[in-house]
């Protein structure tokens, strides 16, 4: 989303739009940070991530043509390859906009609009995963 900002550049002063990273962007009007950030998130775009699924699955070729209906549940594999191929850009996504004042949150059933964006922060720091295994001794059979 695109928008004038104040002059500390801490938030929004007005109405924001969405932006169509399909289409051309003119980067002129964007800061250095904000210009670097537009090939990460077209790289996270449906039609980037069929690319992927297209080059790397088993139905390789004919990916675009198998139909999926909303509410069955994609195989394991595909997901798999999902994974594979959006973790690393999240994750240098979260690492590049850790001190972003610019980063929103848009309850999926509101339509957009500027009053409907809540601010967020995200933290740099990775999760650590943590596993507690209760002390009572169980036995096996």
């Amino acid at each position: 989303m695109s928008g004038e900002s104040n002059e500390e550049q801490t938030a929004y002063v007005g109405k924001v739009e969405k932006m169509d990273l399909q289409k051309f962007v003119s980067l002129d009007p964007f800061s250095e940070t904000d210009k670097l950030l537009i090939p990460s998130l077209r790289k996270m775009q449906e039609q980037e991530i069929g690319k992927y699924l297209n080059r790397n699955s088993p139905f390789s070729g004919i990916w675009e043509n198998i139909i999926h209906h909303e509410e069955d549940d994609l195989p394991e594999e595909t997901k798999a390859l999902m994974v594979e191929y959006l973790h690393p850009k999240f994750k240098k996504l979260f690492a590049d906009l850790n001190d972003n004042p610019f980063v929103f949150f848009l309850n999926g059933h509101k339509p957009f609009k500027s009053a409907n964006l809540q601010p967020i922060g995200i933290s740099g720091d990775q999760l650590t995963p943590f596993l507690r295994f209760p002390s009572k001794k169980v036995r096996l059979r």
